[in-house]
């Protein structure tokens, strides 16, 4: 990516599925996704205790990052 001209880089996508603070000093938009562990962690456990059983679908929202 280094290497590549300016016209290139502009006709590529990129996202980056985790937070990556240095993302924001590249010379092209990085998307990031930040996963909250913390929340997910914390909702497995309280299936758990609320005795869920079998399959269960969960949606923690992630943090979008620009």
């Amino acid at each position: 990516l280094s290497r590549l001209p300016e016209d290139q880089i502009g006709a590529c996508a990129f996202a980056c599925y985790d937070y990556e603070p240095l993302g924001a000093h590249l010379r092209f938009p990085l998307p990031m996704v930040r996963q909250r562990h913390r929340s997910l962690v914390r909702r497995g456990f309280q299936l758990l205790d609320e005795g869920m059983t079998g399959p269960h679908l969960e949606m923690v929202r992630p943090e979008l990052y620009r």
